[in-house]
């Protein structure tokens, strides 16, 4: 079996700077049976498990077809079939708009050839999928995605990791943390299936699986800590130091990601990425590292998502957002400045910085998909406000990225409850952001890496949670507020080859054989949610727009639907607002994103439009979490299109129809003040 080689990048200080000498060639491959020395000693501590985890991404053949599973344990069965000689990605669709839009959007990022839907054979004997099962069918994965066949079925570790080591040449450059009775277990799989890393199973209580947006305390979170700690003890492999064999931990798992400092005052708290991988005995830790710690969860579906996005996308293109003023200290994390990284590696990239950094500007952008693999922001704010210069914006305002993104916001707060929707981290992911970095707290400026630095190390092959961190301990600078979510081993890099070797997953039926049998049998909605898991909005945009003008009583709630995400990423604003009244006066609860998504489509008309179909779904878009501005900016436009008396009646409606005590009593002090003013 050939080895992995272990690739001669550039140092990380002369990557990170635009213009220096390209990478150095490779080293020549390890030989079988040979002793395995890694030749990292050259490269700086913070770079070698990026060095390694490229090497292993560069080599891995994949299949250029996206598997769309719609169990959990369909899922493991495919996964089983991955091998060193081909892989590809697997992903889970529960039935729901958020993972079908997930699915979509990574097959506009992935473009695969081809989209199969799949299951395992049935088999009468198959026994529940418990959590011992879940361990026992994630370790055969493992096993299999690199060629490895156990003696026996104990799942035993030590056998793994000499496979490894002896075989490949492969040393495990992190430890992936999971509970199998926690949804983001799927993460986990692919996460150890994919880089060659081994699964520290913990037994996380109920009481502390309560989604990421929660608060723990360091007596909750020390037994775990002290437990990896021996996993990594157990592999036999260097991991004491930062720069040795294992230098990541991922933290598949939906327990809170703030901690309680003990002693500190109530809001005081640190991350729990932070909190993983530093050095001392608990609970007396030092600042320094063994390992870098990211956090992924989510439920099945996303999880998956998640981690397949980190496993099979190379973005290349970037989204750059200054709202910093051009003056000391704000201009060291320059976007523009960073931008020319993005430039220099190639990618296209979208810069948006002083003086044209204003609400506006951002609105505009906005107002369709932006191209953004990678996105940085420069903002101030809360946890749900962020300020530009000029202007103020809300999470209502974060906008689609047409692919799987990965996001650096540089902000306070925003990452503070990483699962409510109305904040900035959670929007973000709900957009598809597959990693994200951000604040916990208010962290002051001088605590995140600068921009520019954040990209230059990425394109430098630093991984994720190595390149947003500081190389170093920073006194009196409170890092310890900021949060990592995410693969902690994604690294940029040129794609992986694509290879042309058969998909080893008999039965699998290819989504594109769906689209005209529902066309034929006037299934369009049906029609519709399949071409846009195909990645082809322009056609599934298409097919309303005729049925639209020529068939408008095949136009059916149902049908609009299914359209209006397609429609607005291809800009057919004048159908997208067709599609969201008929689907609302049809009686299907509008999507959070659907309001969103008609907002945002109507920002760059709202000056000026008297389309009254505009208007109408504007009203029945009203955001709870933005509910000032909405009704705000809609009655100033209905009162110009139509009058000031129609306004207050169209707000009064407005005010009536809202879901709870709270806002319905906001709405009420918004009429007050308007009636005030016209009448």
């Amino acid at each position: 079996m050939r080895p992995f080689i272990f690739l001669a990048l550039a140092a990380a200080t002369s990557l990170a700077q635009p213009g220096q000498p390209d990478p150095t060639p490779p080293l020549p491959p390890v030989e079988p049976g040979q002793p395995r020395e890694l030749p990292l000693d050259k490269f700086p501590p913070q770079m070698r498990a990026g060095v390694r985890t490229e090497l292993a991404r560069r080599q891995l053949p994949i299949i250029p077809t996206l598997v769309i599973v719609s169990s959990p344990a369909d899922y493991l069965a495919a996964l089983a079939g991955w091998s060193v000689k081909a892989r590809y990605p697997i992903l889970i669709d529960d039935g729901s708009v958020e993972s079908r839009e997930d699915i979509a959007r990574f097959a506009r990022g992935f473009k695969p050839e081809s989209v199969v839907r799949w299951s395992a054979p049935a088999k009468p004997d198959d026994p529940a999928l418990t959590p011992d099962r879940i361990k026992a069918l994630s370790y055969a994965a493992i096993a299999a995605a690199w060629d490895f066949k156990p003696a026996d079925d104990s799942a035993a570790l030590t056998p793994l990791i000499q496979h490894w080591v002896d075989n490949l040449g492969l040393f495990p450059v992190g430890i992936v943390a999971a509970d199998a009775n926690d949804p983001a277990w799927p993460a986990a799989a692919a996460l150890a299936a994919g880089h060659g890393q081994p699964i520290c199973w913990l037994d996380i209580s109920p009481g502390l699986r309560v989604g990421p947006s929660g608060l723990l305390q360091t007596t909750d979170i020390d037994p775990f800590e002290i437990h990896i700690r021996k996993f990594a003890e157990a592999t036999n492999l260097p991991w004491r130091d930062f720069g040795d064999a294992i230098d990541a931990v991922s933290l598949c798992l939906n327990i809170p990601s703030r901690i309680q400092i003990p002693g500190a005052k109530p809001y005081d708290m640190m991350t729990l990425s932070y909190r993983f991988g530093r050095t001392g005995q608990p609970p007396a830790y030092t600042e320094s590292r063994w390992a870098s710690a990211s956090q992924i969860f989510g439920n099945q579906s996303q999880s998956a998502y998640r981690a397949m996005s980190s496993l099979f996308l190379q973005p290349r293109s970037a989204w750059l957002f200054d709202g910093y003023d051009n003056k000391t200290p704000f201009n060291e994390w320059d976007a523009t400045k960073a931008a020319a990284y993005f430039e220099k590696a190639e990618f296209t990239f979208t810069l948006t910085d002083t003086p044209m950094s204003s609400d506006g500007v951002w609105r505009a952008l906005a107002a369709r998909p932006i191209p953004a693999g990678i996105v940085m922001v420069n903002s101030q704010g809360e946890k749900d406000e962020f300020v530009l210069q000029p202007g103020r914006l809300r999470t209502a305002d974060t906008p689609f990225p047409a692919e799987p993104s990965i996001v650096y916001f540089v902000h306070s707060w925003s990452a503070t409850l990483p699962a409510d929707r109305p904040t900035i981290a959670a929007r973000w992911l709900e957009r598809g952001a597959y990693a994200y970095f951000g604040s916990a707290q208010e962290p002051y400026l001088q605590s995140f890496v600068t921009t520019p630095d954040v990209a230059g190390r990425l394109l430098s092959s630093i991984p994720w949670a190595t390149a947003t961190r500081y190389d170093q301990p920073i006194n009196q600078v409170p890092v310890w507020k900021l949060t990592c979510i995410g693969d902690p081993l994604l690294t940029l890099g040129p794609p992986a080859p694509r290879t042309k070797a058969p998909l080893p997953l008999q039965g699998a039926k290819p989504l594109a054989d769906d689209v005209g049998p529902a066309l034929k049998a006037g299934k369009y909605a049906e029609a519709i949610s399949t071409l846009a898991l195909l990645a082809r909005d322009e056609d599934a945009a298409k097919l309303a727009a005729a049925l639209i003008n020529d068939k408008p009583d095949q136009f059916t709630p149902e049908v609009a639907a299914a359209a209006l995400m397609p429609l607005f990423r291809t800009g057919r604003s004048e159908q997208l607002f067709r599609a969201y009244d008929t689907a609302f006066t049809g009686k299907i609860r509008p999507d959070d994103a659907w309001k969103d998504a008609i907002w945002l489509a109507a920002y760059p008309q709202l000056g000026t439009s008297r389309d009254r179909l505009m208007l109408e779904s504007l009203k029945n878009a009203v955001r709870p979490d933005n509910l000032e501005r909405d009704m705000d900016e809609l009655a100033y436009a209905w009162a110009r299109a139509i009058s000031k008396d129609s306004a207050l009646g169209m707000l009064e409606n407005v005010a009536i129809n809202l879901p709870t005590a709270d806002a319905k009593s906001r709405a009420a002090t918004i009429v007050q003040k308007f009636r005030s003013q016209w009448q």
